[in-house]
């Protein structure tokens, strides 16, 4: 009996090493992936922005050469 006291004693220490180690770490993760998340949305929603600003000017300049392709067919 007194085996199985001392065991239960010594998994109650390994569950509070355990417990204080993830208590430690979840912050400093949080810590680093919070800023690290910030920026990765910034940098896709600068992204995006440019991506359709230039699909914009691609399509805009594909009409445009085929507006003076007509133009040129015409004259």
């Amino acid at each position: 009996m007194d085996r199985q006291i001392q065991k239960a004693g010594e998994w109650m220490k390994a569950k509070i090493i355990i417990t204080l180690i993830f208590a430690i770490l979840y912050p400093v993760v949080l810590l680093i992936l919070f800023p690290l998340g910030l920026v990765c949305a910034i940098g896709n929603f600068i992204c995006d922005f440019f991506d359709k600003l230039f699909f914009e000017m691609r399509v805009n300049y594909i009409s445009n050469i085929k507006y003076l392709i007509e133009k040129l067919k015409n004259f």
